[in-house]
């Protein structure tokens, strides 16, 4: 066999669509993807006035948009993150935003409303 006669399985380079396909369906695939949002107990309990004020003030704008207002108390700390991570992408809210909501929500929880105790 002739050396500048290479097989034809060795000339086969993969198509500009075969490499870019993968590529541009991760990126689609991440869009849709929200980190989901989380706040530790102790960030909750040592939020400032002004933070739980901005967390309470979200909540009433995003979530009331679809449901009555929950007390914070009817859930626990896990119960409004499953929450969150459920509702929360259906909302325009920004990540900081839900971020600022369930900091609010965890702390009026455990707490009561934070807003009446807050200094």
């Amino acid at each position: 066999m002739n050396a500048s006669m290479k097989h034809p399985e060795e000339n086969v380079r993969p198509s500009r669509c075969g490499r870019v396909l993968p590529v541009i369906f991760l990126l689609v695939s991440l869009a849709g993807c929200r980190m989901a949002v989380r706040v530790e107990r102790d960030e909750a309990l040592q939020a400032s006035g002004e933070q739980l004020a901005e967390g309470k003030t979200l909540y009433e704008l995003h979530c009331e948009t679809c449901h009555d207002l929950y007390e914070p108390a009817d859930f626990t700390y896990n119960e409004w993150h499953v929450a969150m991570r459920k509702y929360g992408p259906r909302t325009e809210a920004s990540h900081q935003d839900l971020h600022a909501i369930l900091r609010y929500l965890i702390r009026a929880s455990e707490n009561g409303d934070p807003l009446e105790t807050a200094p």
